[in-house]
């Protein structure tokens, strides 16, 4: 069974924020060490990990035609029975991410929000 570490909430400007649940707090020292050894993408699906098994999923740049490296999140897409993707909505992503470190950021204020687009 895995924690829920953070909550989504869809914020009226259409972005996403991601804020720490106590368990993250909690989880905070761990999930800095999983950043500093694996990088800040790992440590950003260890938070999200929770959220990916009800209904939310990883989208991969390419996918969508994006030209970043961050990672893209999205609970409104269909693939097909081979795993591609056929239908994509709502996109959230971190356009700073080259610059900002979101697992800091969360853990500091304990917040963090992508950005949205269709």
């Amino acid at each position: 069974m895995t924690i829920k570490l953070v909550d989504f909430t869809k914020t009226p400007d259409g972005n996403l924020q991601v804020s720490l649940t106590e368990s993250g707090r909690q989880s905070m020292p761990e999930v800095v060490e999983i950043r500093d050894r694996c990088g800040t993408d790992a440590a950003f699906f260890d938070l999200v990990a929770y959220h990916l098994g009800e209904g939310w999923e990883h989208i991969k740049p390419e996918e969508v035609g994006a030209l970043t490296s961050s990672i893209i999140l999205t609970d409104d897409a269909d693939r097909d029975d081979s795993g591609m993707l056929t239908r994509c909505g709502r996109v959230y992503w971190h356009p700073n991410y080259a610059v900002e470190d979101p697992i800091e950021t969360r853990r500091t204020t304990g917040h963090f929000v992508l950005a949205g687009a269709e």
